[in-house]
């Protein structure tokens, strides 16, 4: 609010709580002499007073005083409102009305203001009904300003209209036809209906636990200031020529409207203060209720009179007294069960929240909505703000969250278990910052929690396999690609290699033809070369083929073919290398094959190279259908800040390629033992 509007606002507060006080204060001379009019119109009174031992004097004194002392205590409020809060409009609005209503509405000033000047009684016509709407629309307004839900809009219209008919109506005499009367009884049952249910509504619509309390401070405020005033003036009925009934009931309605002013300065100030949820739960039961059995009361009184032509028979009321009996009970029972299901969500039916939660579950297709349908369902049955669930080793997100995550709160955090197996955590904030959760509240999250766990494992379950998938379709691409470089080697070798030297040697034979006849002698030489370069040839594509595949594999099979090339690898003296190989080795596949081979020479060539040992036994076994490669020397071992060379890398991807892994285990001074097992397919 900018400072100009803030100042205007400021002295317009001050005008209206200026004309409230002295509307008020002229009245007082209108108020004694109605209090003197009441004991002169009714001697039992005055006799009521001389039994008592009070004088007409101290009697007047008495109700001017505790009047004075509410609307002084409305005022104070407001004015501390004000004074706090005067840069927010709805601080603005709640002074005016507490103002207003304490010093000219409740106060009943107009009627005394009657003899006084005209712009006197004008003005105090105005506030009354400025104090009567505002204090009207304050349950579809409190706490953030706006009208939630939409339809108060119009509820608050036709209120405002109300008034201003029966303030025209006052003004100019008009006395309205009795058969008005029920339908004004009837507008004042279904405003306050109105004001209860768009409280309740704004409750459980607001995800901020501010306003969550604040709403209970006043629920907890009107609902004693409206039930204290319907039981005293039930109970204590005006009694002709006793005035000490009219007196205690009085006393009592403005103490119990005193909760209305009290509950919202506690609400804008210190809600806090002091956790009010039992309360606020045992007020909102039991002030329903009592509404509910005098209505019914009303009603069945009423219609057994009308029915039977007979008014005030005590038997009626006796029935009517007996049906109000039976009918408390089960009234009470559901009243209980929807207010704790409005303050505390449905922790009271934990079967209910596991079945909802078991049928949204079945109906989640997607993994990801399960974890999203478990924070749901928890926040919503416990009725807070804020939930969320941390998969395990995944700390840095929420795997799934619902609601606004409070600025600081300190969240109850449960364990989900699938199988013994820890999977993660569910976090649940307060219902208010500082408020902990009951007994009641941590069993049905401990239900919810058993039932989430399952659910999390299977997300997590998920995850896993996303990543698996993921590294199986890069090894896949790695496998293509590495297939087709090696065919654009081979290209290239045959192109720019073998290609060149077989164009050569038709060039030679040629030349050799064209010779024989002319020059034999030189023909000779020209065939030696032409046989040495076709050696070559033919050894360069061995090379390429031994490349592709060792010829011995296929003219050996794969022991004796790496027993004769360990045998070439041996070193004279020194190192001796042994190959162990059982007898049953099934029938392998190619691949599987050549990376044996592979391995086994590379492995064998790092001992000879760095491991300084003086013996290496390779071992190929059979195995719970794998096939077991193990190379094992008795050198100086790997040292610990060893760093991964050339070929341990080639080795390890020859075995993933196929779905195998390579394991080496070594300790400084007792050698290194390389295992490499590979899956055989059709094997268990």
């Amino acid at each position: 609010m900018s400072s100009r509007k803030l100042l205007l606002t400021r002295i317009g507060w001050l005008l209206i709580a200026g004309l409230s006080l002295a509307c008020y204060a002229f009245s007082l001379p209108g108020k004694v002499q109605f209090f003197n009019w009441l004991l002169e119109s009714d001697a039992g009174f005055g006799q009521s007073l001389s039994r008592l031992g009070i004088s007409p004097a101290i009697y007047i004194g008495f109700e001017i005083a505790q009047v004075t002392l509410f609307a002084l205590i409305y005022t104070l409020v407001g004015a501390l409102i004000f004074w706090r809060k005067s840069g927010e409009p709805l601080a603005v609005y709640v002074s005016i009305m507490l103002v207003t209503f304490g010093t000219v509405t409740f106060t009943n000033t107009v009627p005394d203001l009657q003899q006084s000047a005209s712009w006197l009684y004008v003005t105090a016509q105005i506030l009354q009904y400025v104090g009567t709407v505002t204090i009207g629309w304050f349950a579809y307004l409190f706490p953030d300003g706006r009208f939630t839900p939409a339809w108060t809009r119009y509820t608050a219209g036709l209120w405002a209209l109300w008034h201003a008919w029966i303030a025209v109506a006052y003004a100019i005499h008009y006395q309205p036809p009795a058969w008005l009367s029920p339908i004004e009884t009837g507008l004042t049952i279904g405003f306050v209906v109105s004001w209860v249910a768009a409280q309740a509504i704004r409750y459980r619509s607001t995800t901020n636990m501010v306003q969550k309390q604040q709403t209970k401070w006043v629920m907890m405020g009107i609902s004693v200031a409206v039930v204290g005033w319907l039981l005293a003036t039930l109970l204590l009925r005006p009694v002709s020529g006793d005035i000490v009934p009219i007196e205690i009931r009085t006393t009592l309605q403005i103490l119990f409207f005193l909760c209305i002013p009290l509950s919202i300065a506690f609400a804008i100030f210190r809600y806090r203060l002091w956790d009010i949820d039992i309360l606020v739960n045992r007020t909102l039961v039991y002030a329903t209720l009592s509404l509910l059995v005098v209505a019914l009361y009303a009603l069945i009184a009423s219609g057994l009179g009308w029915l039977f032509r007979s008014e005030g028979n005590f038997y009626i009321s006796l029935l009517a007294t007996a049906l109000i009996a039976i009918l408390f009970q089960p009234l009470r029972e559901n009243l209980q069960a929807n207010v704790n299901r409005l303050l505390y969500g449905e922790r009271d039916e934990p079967a209910v929240v596991l079945a909802r939660l078991g049928q949204r579950l079945e109906s989640s297709l997607a993994p990801e909505a399960l974890l999203a349908t478990v924070v749901e369902t928890a926040a919503q049955a416990l009725n807070v703000s804020y939930a969320s669930i941390f998969l395990q080793d995944e700390t840095d997100s929420p795997a799934a969250e619902y609601g606004h995550k409070p600025a600081s709160f300190s969240p109850l955090h449960l364990p989900l278990t699938y199988q013994s197996e820890s999977v993660g955590q569910l976090y649940i904030a307060p219902r208010a910052p500082g408020e902990d959760f009951t007994p009641a509240d941590k069993k049905l999250l401990a239900m919810i929690a058993q039932q989430a766990g399952a659910a999390a494992y299977a997300v997590r379950l998920n995850r896993q396999l996303r990543v698996v998938n993921a590294d199986l379709q890069h090894s896949r691409e790695a496998l293509v690609n590495a297939r087709e470089e090696e065919r654009r080697r081979l290209r290239r070798e045959l192109h720019d290699g073998l290609g060149p030297t077989l164009a050569s040697l038709l060039q030679r034979v040629d030349a050799l033809r064209l010779n024989i006849a002319k020059d034999p002698q030189k023909a000779g030489q020209m065939a030696e070369e032409l046989k040495k370069q076709v050696k070559g040839t033919v050894a360069e594509v061995r090379r390429m083929a031994y490349e592709l595949r060792p010829p011995a594999l296929d003219e050996f099979g794969l022991v004796d073919a790496l027993r004769e090339q360990l045998r070439q690898i041996q070193p004279e003296g020194g190192l001796r290398i042994s190959l162990e190989a059982a007898s049953e080795i099934p029938s392998l596949p190619a691949a599987v094959e050549v990376a044996v081979y592979r391995i086994a020479l590379e492995a064998v060539t790092n001992v000879a190279r760095h491991a300084q040992a003086q013996t290496c036994t390779v071992s190929i076994a059979h195995s719970a259908g794998r096939l077991i490669l193990t190379v094992q020397d008795d050198g100086r071992g790997l040292p610990g800040d060893a760093k991964t060379g050339v070929g341990m890398i080639s080795m390890r991807e020859r075995a993933e390629e196929l779905g195998g892994e390579l394991e080496v285990k070594s300790n400084r001074g007792q050698g290194t033992i390389l295992q490499t097992r590979f899956p055989l397919a059709g094997e268990n």
